[in-house]
């Protein structure tokens, strides 16, 4: 009898255009390519030139991508909407979007602080709750949240 093939992951990476999240993308696409696994990505930033960049680099070879171009802070579950719609499943959220208005902390105002924490903290959360009910009948998913000392 010929052996179950296992679907290829499905993986959501936001903040995927510059930094920390686009490592993270080439990373992934570099070894599913080596291992001959194929993998599925959705990669997440709010530059769609950046995106449909970093699409066309990793494109092909095992690895498929699609995008959405979103501000996390308005829009947080844009990106999990797309791949559900594109993938049907998410297997793993690694979450890098990540703000900052970079300048001595006493030099922040309470605007400047909201808008870091409103991008940068509880959006994995609000990606999460949607497919938790899912991944637990699959008995399936990973979350990894990415911060940078920057």
């Amino acid at each position: 009898m010929p052996e179950k093939q296992s679907p290829p992951p499905v993986i959501l990476i936001t903040g995927a255009g510059k930094g920390i999240g686009r490592a993270v993308a080439e990373t992934l696409s570099s070894r599913a390519r080596s291992a001959g696994k194929p993998v599925q990505l959705l990669l997440a930033a709010r530059t769609a030139a950046d995106l449909e960049a970093l699409k066309v680099q990793l494109d092909g070879g095992g690895v498929e991508c699609d995008i959405a171009a979103c501000d996390l802070a308005a829009q947080p579950l844009l990106p999990l909407e797309a791949c559900l719609t594109r993938f049907g499943r998410i297997d793993a959220l690694i979450h890098c979007a990540g703000v900052g208005r970079f300048k001595d902390f006493l030099e922040q105002t309470p605007e400047d602080l909201e808008f870091t924490v409103r991008t940068t903290s509880p959006r994995p959360s609000c990606c999460c709750r949607r497919p938790t009910p899912r991944c637990r009948r699959r008995r399936r998913a990973t979350v990894c949240a990415v911060r940078s000392r920057s």
